[in-house]
């Protein structure tokens, strides 16, 4: 044990480091999504695949639905929803890039992964990026694993219990493995399949056609029973798009800024990414020395290393390649949703710093540069978005309290120009005895309203309205509810203002015995 403890001293330190740097504002509240995910999960084991509105697969769903047999508090659910495959993620890219390159480019890039912003942030959301990040890398290392001479059938002597059932399978244990986590991996993000394409490609480009067939038919076969669901997810989204203007800019970027704002993304994190000197003079050093070092390289080491560099076609070009031209069907191009990428990234930078190089002493200024500029971007970044409440999520958990320390449930109503109470209203108000009534539209768009007094004539019976900035540019464009509580008496008498949530605005008839009795 004390000499394992001492070959991997380093991985310890950087595992431990990236756990440290995801505890602060784990605990933070839930936003929009993260909330729906949660009451969804907070349901009978029955409902937990009924998730037609939510275009993701079921794996976080019953992760999210076990966890919270146990805790419902935000940093318990996020950490077995997103910190502990986030963490499992490091450590996958540091075998992968010890597998691949050697055990100090694996370190570096892990390093890399466990100090970046953005991994950061999306190991604290309870949403699949994460959870698909893990796959995607574990999946990777046991295909590569399962390359080794005399591992294209089973060639291990059963002798224990797990060697005995891997020895039921025609496969190698690690082929075994890769399919498995290629199974999870589809369960867990609806990207994943571009992942496996190129997978498969890899393989039929290695000439390894049973593999390919298994590796073709078995994830294929696994999933079939999740495809009925999964038609019904797109056929809803389809009717979402069409039904709520402008809602396909919220969830995705187009085609073109996609490859720029990817890249920008992962090398600075979720710091914004505002086009000013800093930022334009950073990317431009960091290209140069990356430039730099490619060029300055012999043609001995291409032609070494040139089957090593070919991989990441597969691991980086490839998935983000398919999922673009899907992208001009069905948004789905956002960071964080290939965020699975980043890893990949990270190793690619390392392997151009170290090379080969089994000492640190042999880098050179250039490499020396280019290091210390990543990881005083990600330290930079990490620190920023742990200071800068315009970066973290939205405070609905305090916004709610503050609502209810200022006025009274019985006169006061929250109007939403939603089909329902936004999900992170919902999950934090069931958690008071007393809650403030609630109004909807009942439709994505108020200007889809056949009869919009109809549906707001009950307002007139409280004195004080609650409503929302947040999303009504989309649901609201016209501004009708603003007019109609104009015309109805109200005046506005308060502004909340809370970052990436907006302005919660207080209507209120000045006059309480003119309310509508």
């Amino acid at each position: 044990m004390r000499q394992w403890l001492s070959r991997n001293f380093t991985l310890i330190f950087i595992l431990i480091l990236a756990l440290i740097l995801r505890l602060p504002l784990l605990n933070g509240s839930f936003w929009l999504d993260e909330a729906a995910q949660t009451l969804e999960a907070d349901r009978q084991f029955s409902q937990q695949l009924q998730i037609e509105d939510d275009f993701q697969p079921p794996l976080l769903h019953l992760i999210t639905f076990f966890a919270i047999q146990f805790n419902q508090s935000e940093a318990w659910l996020r950490f077995c929803g997103a910190l502990i495959p986030g963490l499992l993620t490091i450590w996958g890219t540091y075998l992968l890039g010890q597998k691949l390159v050697s055990k100090k480019v694996g370190l570096l890039a892990a390093l890399f992964l466990a100090t970046s912003s953005f991994h950061i942030y999306f190991s604290q959301e309870l949403r699949p990026y994460s959870l698909s990040a893990v796959f995607v890398i574990w999946s990777w290392f046991f295909l590569l694993e399962s390359q080794k001479v005399g591992q294209d059938m089973y060639q291990l002597k059963p002798k224990n219990i797990l060697n005995k059932f891997f020895a039921l399978f025609p496969v190698s244990r690690d082929f075994f493995l890769f399919l498995l986590t290629s199974i999870l991996g589809l369960y867990s993000s609806y990207l994943y399949p571009f992942v496996l394409l190129s997978q498969i490609i890899f393989l039929w480009r290695e000439k390894k056609i049973s593999q390919t067939l298994y590796a073709i038919a078995i994830p294929s076969i696994a999933f079939l029973p999740w495809l009925p669901s999964f038609l019904g997810q797109l056929q809803a989204g389809q009717a979402l798009r069409a039904s709520f203007p402008g809602w396909e800019n919220v969830v995705s970027f187009s085609l073109w800024r996609a490859p720029t704002l990817t890249f920008g993304k992962f090398l600075f994190g979720v710091i914004n990414l505002d086009i000013n000197f800093s930022f334009i003079a950073i990317t431009l050093i960091f290209c140069a020395l990356s430039l730099i070092i490619l060029f300055s390289q012999r043609r001995q080491f291409w032609r070494q290393h040139r089957q090593k560099l070919s991989l990441w076609f597969y691991f980086l070009i490839l998935p983000f390649l398919l999922a673009s031209l899907i992208s001009i069907f069905v948004p789905v191009i956002q960071p964080k949703r290939v965020i699975y990428l980043l890893p990949f990234l990270y190793l690619l930078l390392s392997f151009l710093i170290l090379g080969t190089r089994d000492q640190w002493s042999k880098l050179n200024f250039t490499n020396w540069s280019l290091l210390i500029l990543i990881l005083a971007i990600n330290l930079f970044s990490t620190f920023t978005y742990y200071t800068e409440p315009n970066l973290q999520r939205e405070n609905w958990r305090h916004a709610l309290n503050t609502l209810h320390q200022d006025y009274q449930t019985t006169d006061t109503l929250a109007v939403f120009t939603y089909e329902e109470p936004f999900s992170p209203w919902r999950w934090y108000e069931q958690k008071n005895n007393d809650q403030f009534p609630t109004l909807s539209t009942g439709n994505y768009d108020t200007s889809q309203l056949e009869n919009l007094n109809i549906v707001l004539s009950p307002i007139g019976n409280y004195q004080n309205i609650i409503v929302f900035d947040y999303l009504r540019s989309l649901t609201d464009q016209e501004n009708l509810l603003p007019k109609y509580l104009t015309n109805l008496g109200y005046t506005e008498t308060r502004i909340y203002d809370y970052p990436n949530l907006g302005f919660i605005r207080i209507y209120s008839r000045l006059n309480p015995e003119s309310i509508l009795k």
